[in-house]
């Protein structure tokens, strides 16, 4: 899933910056780059959630997170719901720190 998300992105020119556990090996992580956790929060113009949700990932997107990102960032979650705080993304929405978005086929 984590692929076929950087592949779809590298089709409209996005630059790929990732962050796990531990850095890919060079064969999987091709032309993207590896970055700490904040310097992908801080950086990122789209973040995309893909991870599993445990207790170490849950709420692992609060306030302090919204806080390093960009204004106007856009977050895609193909994860689970509860990686993100709720109280904490709807503040981000309401400040314009996250931009608003729907499905495509809304």
């Amino acid at each position: 899933q984590t692929q076929e998300m950087a592949r779809r992105a590298r089709a409209f020119g996005m630059k790929i910056q990732y962050h796990n556990r531990s850095r890919l090996p060079p064969e999987l992580e091709g032309d993207a780059t590896y970055v700490s956790f904040d310097e992908l929060l801080a950086s990122s113009d789209v973040l995309s959630l893909n991870l599993a949700l445990n207790e170490s990932t849950r709420h692992i997107i609060g306030a302090p997170e919204f806080e390093k990102m960009k204004d106007g960032i856009v977050i895609v979650n193909t994860a689970r719901g509860a990686l993100i705080d709720e109280k904490a993304l709807v503040a981000a929405l309401e400040s314009g720190k996250v931009s608003p978005s729907c499905p495509h086929d809304q």
